[in-house]
């Protein structure tokens, strides 16, 4: 059984992947002074070379559970086909689940490496970047992470 690197406290030096490290920037760069940016800073013309590699997760506050808004085709290629789909329907990503909560209480980015044993993949390793978002810079309503396989 594999153990995944929950990293929450991580420089860009520890992104494998070029293009997280530039997506990273990114995020930082579109939420300036803020604690995150909005979904509507995001312009995906901006990284379209690692738009299959996208994840995007709408929060639902109320029932304390996501809603996957958008499935890259790398992430798809890999996952499956996902978008629409409640996590909470998915006892497979139960784990994830609560690294997306943790992002959402602690409205911090976090970096995960590795392997996808929950899908029975375990010869499969990948590592996200995994970043809130927020249309008040108050409460995250929305999660986005570009995923690295390997």
């Amino acid at each position: 059984m594999s153990e995944a690197s929950f990293i929450e406290d991580f420089n860009i030096n520890d992104l494998i992947s070029t293009g997280q490290q530039q997506f990273y920037i990114y995020w930082n760069e579109v939420k300036g002074s803020r604690i995150m940016p909005s979904r509507s800073d995001i312009n995906p013309n901006d990284f379209v070379d690692i738009l299959p590699n996208i994840l995007i997760f709408d929060y639902l506050e109320q029932e304390d559970d996501f809603i996957i808004r958008l499935t890259g085709t790398k992430n798809s290629q890999f996952l499956g086909e996902t978008t629409g789909e409640r996590l909470s329907t998915m006892e497979q990503y139960a784990d994830a689940a609560e690294r997306l909560k943790w992002c959402v209480k602690s409205k911090q980015p976090y970096y995960i490496k590795s392997t996808l044993e929950s899908i029975d993949k375990e010869y499969i390793k990948y590592a996200s970047i995994v970043m809130p978002l927020s249309d008040d810079n108050e409460n995250v309503n929305m999660i986005i992470l570009s995923s690295h396989f390997y």
